[in-house]
C-alpha cells in the first residue's frame, strides 16, 4: 500500500494555484485508480482543494466531508435544493 501524500491545500491554494490544481488531480486520479467513485476527506481543507479541482478539472468525482458521509450511512436524507 502507498503512503498518502498532502493534497497541496494548504501551501498552494492561496499562492499558486495551478500547482493545487494539478496536486490536487493527482490525489482525485488515485482516487479513480482505486476505484473510488467518492472521496470521503476528514479535513475540511482537503476536502475544499479536492472539490476546487474537480471543479477546475472537470472530474465527475463526489466529495464528501466525514460527517456529511457519516448522516449518508445512516439514511439520513438531505433536502434537495
Amino acid at each position: 500500500m502507498k503512503k498518502a501524500h498532502c493534497c497541496g491545500s494548504v501551501l498552494t491554494l492561496i499562492k499558486e494555484p495551478t500547482v493545487a490544481a494539478n496536486v490536487g488531480k493527482v490525489r482525485l486520479d488515485e482516487a479513480k485508480e482505486a476505484g473510488a467513485n467518492k472521496v470521503i476527506a476528514l479535513c475540511p481543507v482537503v476536502n475544499f482543494q479536492l472539490r476546487v479541482t474537480a471543479n477546475k478539472k472537470n472530474l465527475p468525482v463526489e466529495l464528501l466531508i466525514w460527517p456529511v458521509s457519516l448522516l449518508l450511512i445512516w439514511c439520513f436524507d438531505f433536502p434537495k435544493s
